[in-house]
């Protein structure tokens, strides 16, 4: 499950989701709006996070990446 929040001013399209590790490099596509001010809950039961380290992240239309990286 993943959580996105849209503090911008204009509607976000998150086109793509990249999983990466030291050993995988995964890339899913996606098709979600997250409206400006929304918090939107996203459930994927096809990706499952890699143990330890890994970074997660999210691409938008306009090419904009957000990342979130676990140690």
């Amino acid at each position: 499950r993943f959580t996105f929040e849209n503090d911008g001013s204009l509607t976000s399209h998150l086109v793509s989701l990249w999983i990466i590790n030291s050993t995988n490099h995964q890339r899913y596509d996606t098709n979600v709006i997250v409206n400006s001010g929304q918090t939107l809950n996203y459930t994927r039961a096809d990706i499952s996070l890699p143990s330890g380290q890994c970074t997660v992240k999210v691409v938008t239309e306009r090419g904009n990446i957000a990342v979130y990286s676990r140690s």
